[in-house]
């Protein structure tokens, strides 16, 4: 099947813009990013559903829950409620705290519950510490940064206020001293030194840190296939440059493969690593000549999915590296047939743009258009047999670059 390169050009342009513009569509995709979670009532009763899950800003000043994918969204603000924590993940209890010499209630982060507590807020693009012992008093670890003049030039000099209140909240472990004064106000350093506060007061019990209990790796299988297009062309062809260089006709065929996927949760709900095995072939003509090979594909990508809803749009991109076999080369005009190229690899890049369907909570099918090219510098010390007027066949070497570009209309199911 003969298809122009302008008419390969314009079906990935038909295909890719109609897709992109279906996802310009679907409304919310960025906004809401429900997770299994819980809320905590006032009065201490647990309610089970969805939880938004939000940027830290917006995770201190509202819940948004719903019991669950199909029900409405109810939206808490922090004095209706006690906490919400996510499962497994992030919890958020509601405090009265001072930001800016104000009062808010607030949701503050819980961080670490040990004989010294710690929580976090965000407050716009301001972040917040706090520490509770016993008497349940928040305490705020501050750093100040003061603007200084020194000889005409102006310096920024932090004030670490946070060090002296660690000092008297530790002051029961002394050891702990000249580990205060390398910790930095940051959920790790303070996390850490809480727990080593902890252990080193009490033995009756463990600290709990929430931020660390993470959810393991994900991992899907799946199977792939679909129909490829796919156009190859030569460039600094010395020998036999009229027939290499001229305009191959363009190659339809079916493809089939497998992938499998990683995601961790605790890093992102969105982000996953996809590597991918594809085989196919591939046929193209000239008027002389008619060239033939097959291929294993190779992708390595990084990949975006939504996590709401039953659909669901994706995005990827990554390397591929293109492995050759079977090649051979038949010109029109004489029985001679060479192979050529086996074992030559391609290394280029794949983009993917696509909608996901969410069977349940292990399988899902999608829909997917990959554009890919690939590049590669060959030798080949075993190319042809061409006429001398004086010596009869004389065979050829030559030293030349190969381009392989693939669209395809993917489909697939994951389990």
């Amino acid at each position: 099947m003969y298809i122009s390169f302008e008419e390969l050009f314009t079906k990935k342009a038909i295909i890719i813009g109609v897709l992109a513009v279906t996802l310009a569509k679907i409304p919310s995709y960025g906004q809401e990013k429900f997770r299994e979670g819980y809320v905590i009532t006032l009065q201490q009763d647990t309610l089970r559903g969805l939880i938004d899950y939000k940027t830290a800003s917006k995770s201190a000043i509202k819940c948004r829950f719903k019991n669950s994918q199909e029900s409405k969204v109810v939206t808490y603000a922090p004095d209706e409620i006690a906490g919400y924590r996510f499962t497994p993940g992030k919890y958020y209890v509601s405090k009265q705290v001072k930001i800016d010499e104000q009062d808010k209630t607030v949701f503050l982060e819980y961080l670490i519950d040990g004989i010294a507590d710690i929580f976090f807020c965000r407050d716009g693009n301001d972040d917040h510490y706090y520490i509770m012992k016993e008497d349940n008093q928040l305490v705020p670890l501050t750093i100040e940064s003061v603007e200084i003049n020194r000889d005409g030039r102006n310096y920024m000099k932090h004030k670490e206020y946070y060090k002296g209140t660690l000092r008297y909240i530790f002051s029961d472990a002394p050891a702990l001293s000249n580990k205060i004064e390398t910790t930095s106000l940051s959920h790790a350093d303070l996390i850490d030194i809480a727990e080593e506060y902890h252990n080193q007061v009490c033995d009756e019990y463990k600290c709990i840190t929430y931020s660390r209990q993470k959810t393991p790796i994900q991992i899907r299988v799946g199977m792939l296939g679909g129909s490829s297009i796919s156009r190859i062309s030569f460039k600094n062809v010395e020998y036999l440059q009229d027939q290499m260089e001229a305009s191959f006709s363009n190659s339809t065929n079916v493809t089939f493969g497998a992938f499998v996927q990683f995601k961790d949760p605790f890093l992102s709900e969105y982000i996953s690593f996809q590597t991918e095995a594809w085989y196919g072939n591939s046929s193209y003509t000239t008027d002389e000549l008619a060239l033939s090979y097959s291929y294993f594909k190779i992708p390595a990508m990084v990949r975006y999915t939504s996590i709401n809803r039953k659909v669901r749009p994706i995005l990827a991109l990554g390397p591929v590296a293109t492995f050759l076999i079977d090649l051979e080369t038949k010109r029109f005009n004489s029985d001679e047939t060479r192979s050529w190229l086996d074992g030559s690899t391609l290394m280029g890049v794949e983009g993917v743009i696509g909608l996901n369907y969410v069977l349940n909570k292990r399988n899902s099918i999608f829909l997917e258009a990959r554009y890919n090219v690939n590049f590669g510098a060959h030798q080949n010390q075993n190319k042809f047999l061409l006429p001398s007027t004086t010596r009869g066949y004389v065979i050829l070497q030559d030293n030349f670059n190969t381009k392989i570009s693939f669209l395809n209309v993917v489909t697939g199911f994951s389990f």
